[in-house]
């Protein structure tokens, strides 16, 4: 009985483990999300980011999938690459954001007013948006270097 009982857990054990729960990171962003400059993750995939400050950050190629990115500063960072598939931007701030590449097309409570701040190019918006490719006609200049 008791030999039956240890392939029972075991069988049990081994089938469970490939079950995903909805925090565990996905292969989504494996490998692929990775600082070009510094060869660190940039994998925040199910993280909880609210009210935080990237400010003159090199955040490119990170992942953002299922990330809550509420309230957060990204100002003047560069998030080209970067992926935010349901990530929650909800009162998130791109002022003067390099967006180069990002895709967005399936983030949450994206406004237009803060894309209206950030610019790039081939950006992957939600349907209806639009964003500048020139960082100077949304007001920024090398200036915030001195800030």
């Amino acid at each position: 009985m008791r030999v039956l009982t240890l392939v029972l857990l075991s069988l049990l054990m081994g089938c469970s483990s490939g079950v995903r729960t909805e925090f565990e990171k996905s292969d989504k962003c494996k490998e692929r999300y990775q600082s070009t400059r510094t060869g660190v993750s940039n994998n925040f995939e199910n993280q909880n980011l609210s009210n935080a400050k990237f400010r003159n950050m090199n955040l490119s190629y990170a992942c953002y999938i299922n990330a809550n990115l509420e309230n957060v500063s990204f100002n003047y960072s560069d998030l080209s690459s970067a992926r935010f598939e349901k990530a929650n931007v909800k009162s998130a701030s791109f002022k003067c954001s390099n967006l180069t590449n990002a895709d967005l097309r399936f983030v949450k409570n994206l406004t237009q007013e803060q894309l209206n701040l950030a610019y790039g190019e081939y950006a992957r918006l939600p349907e209806g948006f639009s964003l500048s490719s020139n960082k100077a006609s949304v007001g920024c200049d090398q200036s915030y270097l001195k800030n």
